[in-house]
């Protein structure tokens, strides 16, 4: 099948048959195996619709009652709703291919026990018409269910048939959809574009509007702060002589109190000395008085004028 190849290898029970992108090695399969593997979908220009869309299978050999042809789930002639019915319905052709294979690969494994059976049988000197009766009913029931498989494999083959004489009109009727909402993405796009360019003019009018005003706030801001500053510096410059003036005027006010302090210490040591004196004076003067008061008695009396006389002449 062209539209279907191996994308991430193939693996049985987890052991990895092939490498991505490669075919696996034949395998025989027993009842209960997984068989797990991936394929990418293409369309008939090669290119990859679906890429590594995972299957997994498990193996059951049924020996059971006889099969019956499987009624095929693809409807050539229908008309895909959506891209999720190509999903469902690529889906289901490759299970059913799978299905096939594994019918084909059971089919050749019944007929190497069929062979290894007969050649077993001669051995032994028997011929196939001298087998027993169960046996021979068995060989007749598996018959019976290998034609069934065949019915199984050859209803899958004509529908896979059907479906790749549809699929070009399937891929045409895809990319006409996608044709046809890529013009109506591009047709929204342009809409939007013309309704919103307006705006867009407007908006940019505004913002350059806001901006110059902002701008102009800020000059204004700017200058004024200036002003301020500069207003602020000649008071502090006023402010710094004033503070010198009266620096001086305090260096001055101590010199003047130094000196003032010298002159009342040299006036009080003046004042003290004047005091010395004042006393050695007045001292001078009771003593000059009490010798008057002595002179006088002496001149009242005859004794003492003869005692003052020899006195004064001593």
């Amino acid at each position: 099948m062209d539209i279907l190849t191996p994308s991430n290898g193939t693996f049985v029970n987890g052991e990895r048959l092939s490498e991505e992108g490669m075919l696996s090695t034949l395998k025989p399969l027993r009842s209960g195996d997984t068989l797990e593997f991936g394929v990418d979908i293409r369309d008939d220009d090669g290119k990859v619709l679906y890429n590594k869309v995972s299957t997994t299978v498990t193996v059951e050999i049924v020996l059971g009652p006889a099969l019956s042809p499987v009624t095929s789930t693809v409807n050539p002639t229908g008309t895909l709703k959506s891209k999720t019915d190509a999903e469902a319905i690529l889906s289901i052709i490759a299970d059913e291919k799978t299905i096939s294979l594994e019918a084909a690969e059971t089919l050749k494994k019944i007929q190497s026990s069929f062979d290894y059976i007969e050649k077993s049988a001669l051995s032994v000197g028997k011929k196939k018409d001298d087998l027993p009766t169960d046996f021979s009913k068995t060989i007749a029931e598996m018959n019976e269910r290998l034609a069934a498989l065949k019915d199984v494999v050859d209803q899958h083959n004509i529908d896979l048939k059907s479906y790749q004489e549809y699929r070009p009109q399937e891929s045409a009727e895809i990319k006409s959809d996608m044709s046809s909402a890529v013009e109506e993405l591009k047709t929204a796009i342009t809409d939007l574009k013309n309704d919103t360019e307006g705006d867009f003019a407007k908006l940019r009018e505004d913002l350059a509007k806001q901006s110059k005003e902002f701008e102009d706030k800020l000059s204004a801001a700017k200058n004024d702060l200036k002003t301020q500053l500069a207003t602020i510096q000649v008071k502090a410059e006023a402010e710094e002589k004033e503070k010198q003036k009266l620096q001086s005027s305090i260096d001055s006010l101590k010199a003047e109190c130094s000196n003032l302090s010298g002159s009342l210490n040299a006036e009080k040591s003046k004042n003290e000395k004047l005091s010395t004196q004042i006393q050695s004076l007045t001292k001078t003067v009771q003593d000059q008085a009490k010798s008057i008061e002595k002179l006088r008695l002496i001149e009242h009396s005859p004794v003492k004028q003869n005692n003052l006389v020899a006195y004064m002449v001593i």
